[in-house]
């Protein structure tokens, strides 16, 4: 999206949004509870009638979260009446369209999603918790929150979206840039839904457990979700597990097990070291993942508002925060650290020298072309992307 009106570009969507009081959360699930929590840890679940819905009769029969569910049937019966102060987030994975065609029908359009989804703008904490915090209280969230601690990785694989394979001379990021980074996100944002340590291979920097102390001691408290990202292949040490623990950290384990033969043969021990120290680990499997084919791919014939629709049709929110800055595109960002695309200031907004409200909109996807410069030769999210079998290792350079 390309500013037009910087400042004010959400307005419409703020005004319809403080008119909503009736909060309903559709479908008793991890996703529901997850949202739920997010509402208590900013003081927000007092600030909204929330009400659970689950067409299974069976759980109408019990709590959740200390509430009552009802049946979906008792939200339709009551929206003739004052539909534009009720919202309802969809927190269930199959059949989503058609519940909301259904509420559209019913005059509620502020329907939101528990789940993110690449090229959708109806994600219940970017695109409305987000807008309203602000609209209500002037209070700056981040929905997701990218850190990459290390261009260095122990694998080289091929169609790696950080383009690792690309760089010739990996680097740490400096206790003192991180720092430095980390204070100036947090004078302006009052609070994160997630922040994430990427990589590289993130367990590979020797100063990991200062970066999480650093964090634990000044601004966990406005941390909803920590967690590292790591490929399986490293055991950690006691020090990055005390670390971890004492930062209420949570662990995302990539398992390559089946494509890389070093990551077969530790997955099971990285797992369980962090078991043992009572770390919440998520073990994440794919047999694919998105090829941009950048060598392959050229948009330079499109005209900007082909180019604008190009990149409204991949993402809004995968950004990545570096250096005092916020990256439209984080794939931009690992491109660029890799030393294939350059950057303009179009790509990025400075933190610093923004205001909250012009933060926001650049993280709901404006800025002021409306698309970075990778997107002239990146396939994007779009409806035809293709998948690669994901962790082929490829020889070293």
């Amino acid at each position: 999206m390309r500013w037009t009106s910087k400042g004010h570009e959400l307005d419409k969507f703020g005004e319809e949004y403080l008119q909503v009081e009736d909060l309903y959360i559709w479908g008793v699930s991890e996703v529901a509870k997850k949202c739920y929590d997010f509402l208590l840890f900013l003081n927000f679940n007092n600030k909204f009638n929330i009400i659970f819905l689950d067409k299974c009769s069976e759980k109408q029969n019990e709590l959740f979260c200390g509430k009552k569910v009802f049946s979906p049937q008792s939200l339709l019966e009551s929206t003739r009446q004052n539909a534009k102060k009720k919202a309802v987030i969809l927190a269930f994975s199959n059949g989503q369209d058609e519940v909301r065609e259904l509420l559209n029908r019913y005059g509620i359009v502020n329907v939101f999603s528990a789940l993110q989804q690449h090229n959708r703008n109806d994600n219940f904490i970017q695109n409305f918790l987000c807008v309203w915090a602000m609209y209500k209280y002037g209070i700056l969230i981040s929905h997701w929150t990218n850190y990459c601690l290390t261009t260095r990785c122990n694998l080289n694989c091929k169609g790696c979206l950080n383009f690792t394979s690309y760089i010739n001379n990996p680097r740490d990021e400096t206790f003192n840039e991180f720092k430095s980074h980390i204070d100036m996100v947090f004078s302006k944002f009052d609070y994160l839904y997630s922040l994430h340590f990427s990589g590289g291979e993130p367990l590979l920097h020797k100063e990991l457990p200062r970066f999480l102390d650093y964090i634990s001691e000044n601004y966990r408290e406005r941390i909803f979700e920590l967690f590292v990202i790591t490929n399986g292949s490293i055991v950690p040490s006691v020090g990055v597990l005390k670390a971890i623990k004492q930062a209420r950290c949570s662990v995302s384990l990539d398992d390559y097990s089946k494509n890389v033969p070093l990551c077969a043969s530790r997955i099971e021990s990285v797992k369980c070291a962090f078991e043992n120290a009572d770390i919440p680990v998520t073990l994440v499997r794919t047999d694919s993942w998105y090829d941009f084919e950048i060598n392959d791919t050229d948009n330079s014939s499109l005209s900007e508002e082909e180019m604008i629709k190009h990149k409204d049709n991949c993402n809004s929110f995968l950004h990545d925060f570096y250096n005092g800055q916020i990256y439209g595109c984080c794939y931009h960002k690992f491109a660029q650290k890799a030393g294939i695309a350059s950057e303009t200031d179009n790509d990025y907004i400075d933190i610093a020298s923004s205001s909250k409200m012009e933060i926001l909109e650049f993280r709901q996807g404006f800025t002021n072309k409306g698309y970075v410069g990778f997107c002239r030769r990146c396939r994007g999210f779009s409806s035809n992307v293709k998948s690669i079998p994901c962790a082929i290792q490829i020889p070293l350079k």
